[in-house]
């Protein structure tokens, strides 16, 4: 069993996922736990990452747990674009300009989650990010520079 599968079977044995998150975030640190991030955005749902999102700065400081919780809830943005609800593009591009780099990281694979299931949406959105601010831009090549995207015919 690899970590995401553990993480995975840790989740469902739980009704509540927040204590669970913050105690396996390993932040602070130097690396949030990946594995239980993607665990958790497989399993999450729609109203859950839109409330973990809005752990701003004040409530969720730099390298605190909490700001692992706003990553997840970010991360998971990418899965409900991909499932088809593009409009929250608008909001996964605000938090491109975020004051923690954790969460703009979040950005990134949250695009790359979209382009794994919607590559042209993605590109298309991405002609209008790549306007944008200094951060929405590195998104832009955060997000579409990831090696499995790199290997499509589609992108190419």
């Amino acid at each position: 069993m690899n970590k995401k599968e553990y993480y995975l079977q840790e989740l469902n044995k739980r009704k509540d996922w927040i204590p669970y998150l913050l105690k396996e975030s390993q932040l602070p640190g130097r690396r949030a736990n990946l594995e239980l991030l993607q665990a958790f955005v497989d399993l999450g749902e729609e109203k859950l990452f839109n409330e973990l999102r809005r752990y701003d700065a004040q409530r969720a400081p730099i390298n605190s747990p909490h700001e692992f919780l706003a990553m997840c809830g970010v991360v998971g943005l990418g899965k409900i674009i991909a499932e088809g609800k593009v409009e929250y593009f608008k909001e996964l591009r605000r938090h491109a300009s975020d004051s923690r780099w954790r969460t703009r990281e979040g950005v990134a694979f949250a695009l790359q989650t979209v382009g794994n299931k919607r590559p042209k949406e993605l590109l298309e959105e991405m002609e209008e990010w790549k306007k944008g601010n200094l951060f929405e831009k590195r998104a832009v090549a955060a997000g579409l520079c990831e090696p499995g995207l790199l290997k499509e015919k589609w992108f190419i």
